[in-house]
């Protein structure tokens, strides 16, 4: 394109001038597609190649023009240099821009692939932890069940033996009578426990009105406390706290929780206590009592199935209760903070509003 402006320069005559000033501005054309092609390099190569052609053209064929016409026409040339200079610059400015994004972009794409890798191995040890865990959860149930079966399956089968032999007196006979009859009463609430705990639990809608429940395990347990004249009070649970927990799952925590201290508080002083608080969000639900307190051993697996605190204890009892506080979007722990006896603290949604969440109570 520059040579072709050049021949046309120097073939157009002198005296059309207006000819020359147009391909003179035409010249800016190569100039800036060099600079922006080739950057600051070919800007001004282009440029200064353009300024010797068109000083020869302004000294041979225009030099019988004004000075001013010429001066004029020398800072084209200038302009040219600039031109070329200032559009090469911000070219070569724009590239190491684009280069820089590009090779930012490359590293984010190594870093997102090198992250991927990292999530799904993460995810594999996750899953195989996992897995491990569901085998030692399984074993540990085994076993657990093994042992609980084990034992009033012995008692049964001494019973039987004894029932069996002829020489057996009545009163013997009734004696073995019963204790067969309670192994067997044993062994059921074994397998009816370890079913309860087994069994999904369906998403089952419901609030609890807590003081009320409690009122209803007060009188659940009336008779077993009143053979050992134990204290239950409730009475520092707010009547009108609710908690978004089905009733009867409620009951059944409560309920067991309750029988627990039941057996471990001492006869004639023992007190079992229920209190509760609300910020609107969850409700925190306290019970404690006068016991010897938990078995240090056997604190860390508290929850765990088949883990009992007293001998005639299945061991499920608890760990259906933290199944059923867990369905309903709480917690429970022990406290085991110093204090004497022992204190469960149990953490539940608040449903104070279930009248507006269409729940029933």
């Amino acid at each position: 394109m520059l040579v072709t402006l050049s021949v046309a320069h120097f073939l157009t005559p002198q005296d059309v001038l207006w000819v020359h000033d147009f391909l003179f501005k035409v010249t800016y054309l190569p100039i800036v597609l060099a600079a922006l092609w080739f950057g600051l390099r070919g800007g001004l190569y282009l440029g200064l190649t353009t300024c010797a052609i068109y000083v020869i053209h302004i000294q041979t064929q225009l030099a019988g023009h004004h000075q001013h016409a010429q001066t004029s026409l020398f800072l084209e040339l200038v302009l040219y240099l600039l031109i070329g200079g200032v559009v090469g610059w911000l070219s070569d400015q724009q590239r190491a821009a684009r280069d820089r994004l590009s090779s930012a972009n490359a590293q984010l794409q190594r870093s997102l692939e090198s992250l991927r890798e990292k999530t799904e191995a993460l995810l594999a040890a996750e899953e195989s932890l996992r897995q491990a865990d569901r085998q030692r959860a399984a074993g540990q149930i085994a076993l657990g069940l093994a042992h609980e079966v084990r034992n009033p399956l012995g008692g049964i089968v001494g019973a039987a033996e004894i029932l069996a032999n002829p020489d057996t007196d009545a009163t013997g006979r009734a004696e073995f009578a019963a204790v067969l009859s309670r192994e067997v009463k044993r062994l059921d609430r074994v397998i009816t426990d370890l079913l309860d705990f087994a069994r999904p639990t369906a998403a089952a809608a419901g609030v609890s009105h807590l003081r009320q429940e409690l009122d209803f395990v007060e009188k659940l347990t009336t008779g077993p406390r009143g053979k050992k004249n134990v204290a239950f009070d409730n009475s520092r649970v707010p009547a009108d706290l609710v908690a978004a927990i089905p009733p009867d799952a409620f009951r059944q925590v409560a309920l067991n929780l309750t029988l627990n201290a039941l057996n471990a508080v001492p006869a004639e002083s023992g007190r079992i206590e229920w209190r509760a608080e609300g910020d609107g969000r969850m409700i925190t639900l306290v019970i404690t009592d006068n016991g010897p307190g938990i078995d240090p051993s056997v604190v860390g697996r508290l929850f765990e199935p088949f883990v009992s605190t007293t001998p005639e204890g299945t061991g499920l009892g608890l760990a259906i209760v933290a199944r059923l506080v867990g369905d309903a979007g709480g917690e429970i722990h022990l406290d085991n903070s110093g204090t004497p006896g022992t204190k469960f603290v149990v953490q539940l949604p608040s449903a104070e509003d279930y009248a507006g969440q269409g729940l029933k109570p």
